[in-house]
């Protein structure tokens, strides 16, 4: 479990403090909230400093949990000097993993001529696949970005490994822009834009690629959101289920989410759940 209470990440970004409570298994920050996402990503890893609120990996700081920490940066940036096998080898017996884990790992992400290779000589893609290969063998698994910039086998490794995580006992957040990934994910969150609360997309079972979207709303005045977002271009139809649910259709789901994010940070409305459906039969 991770847990984020009243945490203000040191950033540009304005923000307010932000509170968030996940259990195990794998959960993913979506959409327009995403780079808000990834800062609360590297506050868990305790790589942003906190203008205020604390960070707990299963009641543990960051600093006193990093040896069950795996944490990949949107793109990785390795100095000379150290090669593959040499940090491969650290981080099996600071984590007490069997010698050549990791190894095998970047075999099957199709990078096994890397390994004997230094870090900082590698391609940009490369570097980011090795330290993801890293990060995911740990109890504490945060990534950001993790899909961006992967050749497509290291791609399907990563998708697999997370995946395999799903419902399980280890902890795997991740950041990202696109609804491909959704499906990965036992719980979606998307961050309000003034970072102080996470609307919970429930389902990601039913995302698909393409095609419309189905989001089924749930507010004290479903008329009231039912008005505010029939008028958007992205909303091809508004149904009414009850004066507390409503489902709005959607081919743009990007921007319906910049509409209903909009809505409640302006005190339009309140959500009290959401969940995404794929509008085909």
């Amino acid at each position: 479990m991770i847990e984020w209470k009243d945490v203000v990440v040191k950033a540009p970004l304005s923000q307010a403090p932000f509170s968030l409570k996940v259990p195990a298994g794998v959960t993913m920050f979506l959409g327009e909230g995403y780079a808000r996402g990834t800062l609360l990503v590297r506050a868990a890893a305790g790589a942003a400093w906190l203008k205020g609120g604390t960070v707990e990996l299963s009641g543990e700081a960051p600093k006193k949990a990093l040896s069950k920490i795996g944490y990949a940066q949107a793109s990785a940036a390795y100095p000379l000097g150290t090669r593959v096998d040499e940090l491969f080898a650290l981080v099996e017996t600071a984590r007490g993993l069997a010698r050549g884990t990791l190894a095998k790992n970047l075999a099957q992400a199709g990078l096994a001529d890397t390994l004997t290779l230094d870090l900082g000589t590698l391609p940009s893609g490369a570097q980011k696949a090795v330290a993801l290969v890293t990060a995911l063998e740990a109890q504490f698994v945060l990534l950001e970005e993790p899909f961006a910039d992967l050749d497509p086998r290291a791609h399907a490794f990563v998708r697999a490994e997370i995946e395999s995580a799903r419902g399980g006992k280890r902890t795997i957040v991740f950041s990202s822009a696109s609804f491909r990934e959704a499906r990965l994910a036992d719980r979606i969150f998307i961050i309000a834009p003034d970072g102080a609360r996470a609307v919970e997309a429930n389902d990601a079972r039913f995302f698909s690629i393409g095609g419309d979207y189905r989001l089924e709303i749930a507010s004290t005045d479903a008329r009231k959101v039912a008005a505010l977002l029939a008028s958007d271009a992205s909303v091809s139809n508004v149904a009414l289920l009850s004066h507390e649910r409503l489902i709005v259709t959607t081919h743009e789901p990007q921007r319906l989410l910049r509409a209903v994010q909009s809505g409640v940070a302006r005190g339009d409305f309140s959500l009290s759940a959401t969940e995404w459906r794929s509008a085909a039969p």
